[in-house]
This record gives structure tokens, sequence and C-alpha cells, in this order.
């Protein structure tokens, strides 16, 4: 019951009826619906670990999700704000307890088919939303899309209210329908259904107009091609897909060169900020939420990297890059699984699809502040997921993330990627 709760709770919150449909929009005692869900998932779900041995310590991202937790919390214990303390225990415990859930409930190979089959039938819906709100000149519940000098930009609601946030959970989607396109495991009726689907996705993320989007969805090709064809073909492959892109980009790409320009100082500016609140308060950071109150002109960082350790200092910043790169390498290891059996195959498939989603999205969040946004810990969620099933699948598999050996490298990346990407902003400059 606690996984159909959760699969539940995946389509309201991506597609979100609540701000759309009249009758749901009202609250009961305070509370609207997401709170129900979570309140029925969170009571079935304690109930289903009764009598369950759980360990929190495999898949190690549990730890490092915890870790990142209590360091959000902290930052804001370490400046005495209690206000900023409930909110972010409220609306981060959220998300944290949503990757907790799809860890301990997404737990066979069926499952995490249907739980990602959910996700794309959400990401679809919001696709078809977003068509119909370029072309009719509004959407669903009378949501009108973005207008900014002249630009048209669609977007979706909540989370993806923002059309950069609707781009990246856009493309990070299509690497499970691309699979099923090129897997041997599907009949051709699936496969040309899948492929079918991309079209409005992909236009979709045209018509977001975003630029990060669209890096996204060039990074995330290439990891796909790579992980999935010989290096020849994804060599042609990418190259051809390069040309496509450049071709088709959306109508703020012919600016890009010019915008670079410009902003380069203001990023420059703003990364530096971000490297003084770090300077200033190491360990714990100036507080998750307040980097504009302490960046001049209250500028966002545009990159989760810096926006990450100077509002979680080094203590939050090595559990959430341990969280990227301990998901990028569990999956990297599993899209090499060589079995005969066709569950871990099926997870080697599901593994690259997660793979190259991720880094889609981590390509544009080098340029955007989305450290903390719901679709990449559905990604951290899935990733950790699909660990647990490779070991039970395909045996304990050596090279996967462990605290024991990988510590040491994670800080020393760490430490390395700050004057890293100070270097980096500097040479933009």
């Amino acid at each position: 019951m606690a996984y159909f709760f959760l699969l539940v709770y995946v389509l309201v919150l991506m597609i979100r009826p609540q701000e759309w449909i009249p009758s749901l929009q009202g609250q009961i005692l305070g509370f609207g619906i997401l709170d129900f869900v979570v309140a029925a998932i969170l009571v079935t779900w304690v109930a289903s670990l009764r009598g369950r041995k759980v360990t929190w310590k495999e898949p190690p991202q549990n730890l490092l999700m915890l870790g990142l937790f209590f360091a959000a919390l902290m930052s804001h214990v370490r400046h005495t704000f209690l206000a900023a303390f409930i909110q972010t225990f409220a609306d981060f415990g959220k998300i944290v307890l949503l990757y907790f859930f799809i860890v301990t409930l997404v737990n066979t190979p069926k499952r995490i088919k249907r739980f990602i089959g959910c996700v794309v039938i959400g990401t679809l819906l919001m696709a078809a939303h977003g068509i119909v709100q370029a072309h009719w000149g509004y959407g669903l519940g009378g949501q009108l899309p973005r207008t900014i000098h002249g630009v048209t930009r669609i977007r979706s609601f909540g989370f993806f209210n923002d059309p950069n946030d609707l781009a990246l959970i856009l493309v990070a989607m299509m690497p499970f329908l691309m699979t099923t396109v090129v897997s041997r495991f599907q009949n051709m009726g699936k496969r040309a259904l899948s492929a079918l689907a991309l079209i409005p996705v992909l236009y979709a993320v045209y018509l977001t107009n975003s630029r990060g989007g669209w890096l996204s969805l060039g990074a995330m090709g290439l990891a796909f091609l790579y992980l999935n064809f010989s290096k020849k073909l994804a060599v042609v492959l990418a190259v051809i897909m390069f040309a496509a892109l450049v071709a088709m980009g959306p109508s703020r790409m012919a600016t890009l060169g010019q915008d670079l320009g410009r902003s380069g100082r203001q990023r420059m500016v703003a990364w530096g900020d971000g490297n003084h609140m770090l300077k200033s308060n190491p360990i714990f950071g100036v507080g998750k939420g307040r980097f504009t109150e302490f960046s001049d002109e209250s500028r966002v960082a545009h990159n989760s990297f810096v926006h990450t350790y100077a509002e979680l200092g080094l203590l939050g910043y090595f559990f959430w890059l341990g969280l990227v790169l301990s998901c990028m390498k569990d999956t990297y290891v599993l899209s090499r699984l060589e079995s005969q059996d066709r569950d871990a195959l099926e997870i080697r498939a599901l593994a690259r699809a997660t793979l190259a989603g991720l880094v889609g999205f981590m390509a544009a969040s080098f340029f955007l502040s989305r450290g903390y946004v719901l679709a990449l810990y559905l990604f951290f969620g899935i990733a950790a997921a699909l660990r647990v099933l490779g070991n039970q699948h395909a045996g304990k598999i050596p090279s996967s993330f462990s605290f024991r050996r990988d510590t040491r490298k994670l800080v020393l990346a760490e430490l390395a990627s700050i004057p890293a990407l100070w270097l980096f902003i500097r040479t933009m400059g």
C-alpha cells in the first residue's frame, strides 16, 4: 500500500492538480492534498518496515543524505536562526523523506520500472501542458507562459514553475524513453510508442527557451551515446546530434555569446561572494536559502556547487558532492554489468539512463543554482535503489562507492573543486 501511495505522490508532485482543479485547491485544517498523501505514505511505510531488517548503511547514499539534512539544519543552528531552521526542516525534510521512500519501497525490478514509468508519465503530461500553453496562450488552470523581453517560455506548476526547471526534468527523463527505443528486451510496439513520446518532450524543451536546458540536452545526449553504443558509432551520432542542436536551438541561443560576455563578470562577482561566504563560515556556511542575503545586489550564485558550499559550508558540501559523485559512480559501475540474468540486464539499462539523465542535469546545474530541487533527489533515490537491486541480482559489486575506500578521494574532490571553480570563472571573465 505504501508503494501505491508513493506512485500517487510522485504523480501529484509533478502534475499538481491542486493548482488547477478548483475543488482540490482548498485546505483542510491547514493541510493540502500533498500533505495528506505524504501522511498516508508515512503511516503505511512505517507499518511496512515492522518486522523487516533495515540496514541504513546500504546503500551508502543513505548516510550521505542524512548527513546533508543534518548539515542543512546546522547551517541555521550555527546562526541561531530558529525560523529558518523550522522552514528548512519542513521543506527539505519532505525531500529527504521522498528519497527514503524511494530507496526502501522501490525494491524490485518491477517496482522500479513502474516508478520510473510514473515519473515519465508525469513528464509527458507537463510537456503536453506546455505545448498547449505555447499554442493557445494559456494552459491548465489558465496558467500563462512566462514572457520576458518579448520571449515566450513555457512553464509548469510548483517545482517546475521556472522554465529552466521544466527543461531540466524533461531532458533528465528523456534517457528512459530512449533506453526503451534501443532496448532489445522491448517489443516493437513499446519501442515505437517511446520514440513517438520523445517528440513532444523534445519540442517542449525547445519551447522552454532554456539555454541551460539545451546545454543539458547536449550533455545528456553525449553520455547516452557513450554508454549505449560503440565508440565509432557514438562519435558519428554525436556529430549529427550537435549539428541538429546548433541548427534547432531556441531563439535565446542566438545571443548566448553576447550574454556570456555581459554576465561573465556578474557571475564572477556572485561566485566571489560565495567564496567570501565560505571563508567567513567555513564549516556550516551562511545558512540554507540565505545566499542572496549575503551577496551584492541580492545575486544568486548561478552555480549549484558554489551555492551549496556557500550556504552549507564544507560539512554540507561534502555530503552533497558525495551524493552526486557516489550516484554517478554506482550507476556507471552498474552500466558495465556483464550478466545473463534478465533482471540484471534491465537494471544495467536503467542505470545507463539514470546516469545520462544525471549528467545532463549536473551540466546545467553548473550554470544554475539547483542544488536542492526535487528532480535532483529523485535521481539520487533512483540511483540508490538501483545500487541495492544491482547487488541483489548481480552479486556484491566491489567497485561501487564505499566509505572505507572512497572517503579520502571525496574529501580531495571537495577541496580541489573549490579552487577549480574559482579558476574557471576567472577564465570566463
